[in-house]
């Protein structure tokens, strides 16, 4: 908000209509149809993140991913968990920022380069973040363009999948040869029900229903 504050009051200095025809032009762009619609979508979407995030849906997520994969594969492993969680979270920053310091310790313990865990991570949150259908860089792009959310997904999905495929097998053959014999896991706790959530926006989404009826869902 202070960014964007800044910006109007540059904008205002900038150009050099009176005060009151610059107002006018302000609130109209604001008052825009695609402008009002992606600001609904961003309230509801950072609502669904925020209840997730509190209920437990991350870490469930998290916990989930890693309790279920050989300590052998850890760089697969973290791939696939940061897609799965960009892309029901639609932020690849939070994926990084949830993810990251599980990710470092596993690597500690695993004695899995670090560079290349750091690598999976990043890799695999901007591949889901390009597949969301709550990203806000989704929103903004199929808002403007008009397109339908359907739509940009399966462009997205032709165009990122070829390359996951390819990370995957990648991480695949290198994981084998990690040394895992002084990693001490532990018993983690996830709750399958927290991620239903995810997986039933997602679902609806790629229903064809609107985004913003699912996120209400």
């Amino acid at each position: 908000s202070v960014a964007v504050t800044l910006g109007i009051i540059a904008a205002f200095i900038l150009f050099k209509n009176s005060t009151d025809e610059k107002v006018d032009q302000l609130i109209a762009g604001c008052g825009d149809s695609k402008i009002i619609t992606m600001c609904l979508i961003y309230l509801l979407a950072g609502a669904f993140a925020t209840v997730t995030s509190v209920t437990g849906g991350v870490d469930a997520v998290v916990n989930l991913g890693i309790e279920n994969i050989n300590s052998s594969f850890f760089p697969l492993g973290i791939f696939v968990i940061a897609s799965f969680l960009s892309t029901a979270t639609g932020t690849s920053v939070g994926c990084i920022v949830a993810l990251g310091p599980i990710a470092i310790s596993l690597a500690d313990k695993s004695g899995a380069s670090l560079p290349l865990i750091g690598g999976a991570l990043l890799g695999g949150a901007m591949f889901g973040d390009n597949l969301s259908f709550i990203s806000d860089t989704t929103i903004a792009a199929t808002r403007t363009q008009e397109v339908s959310m359907k739509s940009k997904f399966k462009t997205n999905f032709r165009i990122v999948v070829p390359a996951a495929i390819v990370s995957t097998i990648i991480y695949f053959s290198l994981s084998q040869h990690f040394d895992t014999t002084n990693f001490q896991g532990k018993q983690l706790v996830f709750d399958l029900i927290l991620v239903l959530p995810y997986l039933l926006v997602f679902g609806l989404a790629m229903s064809g229903i609107n985004v913003i009826w699912a996120l209400i869902v």
